[in-house]
């Protein structure tokens, strides 16, 4: 039998606990259907709060636990639900300051062998408590870029909605969580229960991909160089007509370096690839709402050539454009 203890740090959304406990649920009852009578059921899991009261989520739901959070607690899991933070600035730091006093304990845990499990936003306590390092992770994808900028030794790959290594798994924002706890019940139960588990739910049950839910970060604007700024502006004003790096560069009355070298600095990022970044969602929303041919979506958003757009369009979203369209459309 494998056991979990789900820490809730509270302050979380209420299906970052609920979600895991109704997949470990239906696991042990698609495996009763399978096993010899009287047999145990795979998953034990207890819900822990830091003081062992009930758990207040951001909605104000209240959910119960089963008892305090016991740092020296031998599992074979420990899940860390989502944080609910609202921004990349000061609140989530002081959020992860707050739960700094968890940091030798997820190292403790570990160490001892346990599989380290954090969904969302507590994918930066991984990373604070240095368990990420020199790991592929994911997290969710709009802390992409603060979570490169503050953790270069993680290898990130932000369009995996989860991610295994090294006995660590990661995934992204909330719901991203069920699939977090299918790809712990494959490895504790097996592909054949983990599967059953996803069709019982009506969960797909393949290796998931952030890329096409992501939308243009919430941190784009959030630095104070006024020249990016402006910069951001002129582009987003001509995001019908071709990327023109001289021409942006004549509109700032800067060189060409200047412009690439201050966008690399404040946004991580060059002119051109946020040029492309922004016609990719300007693309992304036409397909959702208007029944347009590829090649006029292309003509609105600025890109002359539409197989190369396509290509694009595939490389950064991770469906092609018809795809796409069949998904997103569909539930408007």
């Amino acid at each position: 039998m494998t056991r979990l203890a789900i820490w809730a740090l509270g302050r979380g959304l209420a299906t970052g606990i609920a979600a895991p406990v109704d997949v470990l649920t239906v696991a042990n009852a698609v495996a009763a259907r399978h096993a010899q009578r009287g047999a145990r059921p795979p998953f034990q899991w207890s819900v822990q709060s830091s003081d062992g009261g009930a758990v207040r989520t951001a909605a104000g739901v209240t959910l119960h636990a089963d008892g305090a959070l016991d740092p020296n607690t031998r599992v074979e899991v420990v899940y860390l639900p989502g944080l609910f933070i609202e921004s990349t600035g000061p609140e989530l730091w002081r959020e992860l300051k707050r739960h700094e006093w968890l940091l030798p304990v997820l190292r403790k845990q570990r160490e001892r062998g346990a599989v380290i499990a954090a969904n969302c936003t507590s994918t930066l306590l991984l990373a604070e408590a240095g368990l990420l390092d020199g790991r592929v992770a994911t997290t969710s994808w709009w802390l992409a870029r603060t979570f490169e900028r503050r953790y270069p030794a993680v290898d990130l790959r932000v369009h995996q909605a989860v991610t295994h290594d090294g006995g660590i798994f990661c995934s992204g924002a909330s719901t991203a969580g069920i699939q977090l706890a299918l790809r712990l019940v494959e490895k504790f139960a097996g592909r054949g229960i983990a599967l059953s588990t996803a069709k019982t739910l009506l969960v797909d049950g393949s290796r998931g991909l952030q890329a096409p839910y992501q939308t243009l970060a919430p941190t784009a604007h959030a630095h104070d160089d006024a020249l990016v700024l402006r910069a951001q502006r002129w582009i987003e004003r001509r995001l019908g007509e071709p990327f023109v790096l001289p021409a942006l560069a004549d509109a700032l009355a800067v060189s060409e370096r200047t412009v690439i070298r201050r966008f690399k600095a404040a946004l991580g990022d060059t002119p051109g690839r946020y040029a492309q970044s922004l016609k990719v969602q300007s693309a992304k929303q036409l397909l959702e709402t208007r029944g347009l041919s590829w090649e006029a979506v292309c003509e609105r958003v600025g890109y002359a050539d539409p197989s190369s757009f396509r290509r694009l369009f595939k490389r950064q979203v991770g469906l092609s454009p018809g795809r796409y369209q069949e998904r997103f459309l569909a539930v408007r």
